[in-house]
């Protein structure tokens, strides 16, 4: 019987929200988005080319700013617009000291941008 009620719950949670129920994520601080695995940030985002890749530059309200990699399509967007104010999700990643080429998932990251985390965008 046990085992029913177990698979009764782990069901629902199985099955992906519907997109008006999602869960809302308000944006972080530069700072609180630095400590922490998955971050929601906003400001206004530019391309950019950083090295061997196209970066999005995001700058936030307190002055600082994150460089963000997003998907291609996401990023063919950013560069058809020439920038627009957002709300990027995404997964925080360190710089490693003297890295001079990153790559994440298979997606080339460009370094030097700004920041010392880079924020990657998922599909």
């Amino acid at each position: 019987m046990r085992s029913k009620s177990l698979l009764l719950l782990a069901l629902p949670m199985a099955i992906p929200p519907l997109a008006s129920c999602e869960t809302v994520h308000e944006p972080m601080t530069y700072e609180q988005c630095s400590a922490v695995r998955m971050c929601t940030l906003r400001g206004h985002m530019v391309p950019v080319q950083a090295g061997q890749a196209w970066m999005g530059k995001l700058d936030l309200a307190g002055g600082r700013c994150v460089s963000v990699s997003l998907p291609a399509q996401m990023m063919h967007e950013l560069q058809a617009s020439g920038g627009n104010d957002v709300t990027v999700r995404g997964r925080v990643h360190e710089i490693p000291a003297n890295a001079q080429v990153m790559t994440v998932e298979g997606r080339t990251i460009g370094l030097g941008t700004c920041g010392h985390f880079i924020l990657f965008v998922y599909d």
